[in-house]
């Protein structure tokens, strides 16, 4: 017939090599999207009080807790927004040119992660959907960003369960500056 889900929703099977560039864009993405986010709550500072209620949301206490967290919070959306987003939504904007569907994409990823206490999520999510469209759009596979996509939200479990693998990239309320200045070369990497 005329549809085909392996097209439609980008399963084409990711290269070994492809996989690893996901994994470091992910990676140096992260700090970056951080820093976005803390510019905003220069700007913005009665933010922080509902970012601090969302990360109590994600907070583990145990090692059965932080599964749970892996699974809901990071493996789910991974797997479905993935599938929403850079599969069917990036894909039917194959007439485009790549950077248009790649930004548009991830406005909408972007929109789609608001709420009146998350709104100064919007640019660091968006960032990172731009990332994640950019792999997606490239290596014809969404499976690619489902990776980033699950390293990226898996880090912010690991990050607010463990204080100090969080202090190797949020110190006082901010980035690590020399992270967030080695973050481009772990992109460029990618």
């Amino acid at each position: 017939g005329p549809y085909d889900a392996r097209r439609t929703l980008a399963l084409r099977p990711p290269g070994a090599r492809t996989l690893l560039a996901a994994v470091l864009i992910a990676l140096g993405g992260i700090p970056l999207g951080f820093a976005i986010g803390w510019a905003q709550l220069q700007f913005f500072p009665g933010a922080a009080e509902a970012l601090a209620g969302l990360e109590q949301l994600v907070t583990a206490t145990d090692g059965r807790r932080v599964l749970w967290l892996l699974f809901l919070v990071a493996l789910t959306p991974a797997i479905c927004e993935e599938l929403v987003f850079r599969g069917v939504l990036l894909q039917s904007f194959t007439g485009m040119a790549a950077w248009r569907a790649i930004l548009a994409t991830a406005v909408v990823f972007g929109a789609f992660h608001l709420s009146f206490e998350t709104a100064i999520r919007l640019l660091p999510t968006a960032f990172i959907g731009v990332l994640l469209g950019y792999v997606a759009w490239h290596a014809r596979s969404v499976t690619a960003s489902m990776l980033m996509h699950f390293v990226n939200n898996a880090a912010a479990v690991v990050l607010i369960w463990q204080p100090g693998v969080r202090a190797l990239v949020l110190r006082d309320d901010q980035p690590v500056w020399a992270v967030v200045a080695v973050a481009p070369l772990v992109l460029a990497a990618g």
